[in-house]
């Protein structure tokens, strides 16, 4: 992990009891109108685990309980916003029964599928090599390198690992 790029965080909510995944579309703010995993920027002083948590609460409204989240994967994107940019993202998975239904907030507006029929022609183009893997559980690390239209992939890389010690 490169501590001096901005830390982010992301987490892939998949209810055990039907097999849903539930995302949300962005309703503001950079990807605004595209359907994304839940997440946010950590804080000075915060932890990544800390933050998802936070940013699931303040997006959907349900507060999950810290060992509700396990740290799946690390990915480090270079995207052009305002100019390029490069950050590194803590991909958590959370696959427990939610104590309620999300609510539609500022940030998000909840979107149930099935792992299956992912929309992802509504996403971002890096989530059909990740997302699987993390509603898997499976480990990973990777980097995607977006074209300047932040649509389009330049490249990418991705590596299958065994796990990640605590953070």
């Amino acid at each position: 992990m490169d501590s001096d790029l901005l830390q982010t965080t992301l987490v892939v909510v998949l209810d055990p009891a039907d097999g849903r995944v539930l995302l949300g579309r962005k309703r503001k703010g950079f990807g605004a109108g595209r359907i994304t995993s839940y997440g946010g920027k950590v804080d000075p002083g915060e932890d990544a685990a800390a933050c998802v948590r936070r940013e699931f609460a303040e997006e959907s409204g349900l507060l999950l309980p810290p060992e509700a989240f396990r740290k799946v994967g690390e990915i480090t994107f270079t995207i052009d916003y305002n100019g390029e940019e490069t950050f590194f993202c803590h991909v958590f998975l959370a696959a427990v029964p939610l104590p309620g239904e999300p609510r539609e907030t500022d940030e998000m507006t909840p979107h149930w599928c099935r792992p299956e029929a992912l929309p992802l022609a509504e996403m971002w183009a890096d989530n059909p090599y990740w997302l699987p893997l993390a509603l898997r559980g499976q480990p990973f690390r990777a980097e995607f390198l977006y074209h300047p239209d932040n649509r389009t992939l330049r490249s990418y890389h991705l590596r299958l690992l065994d796990g990640f010690e605590a953070d």
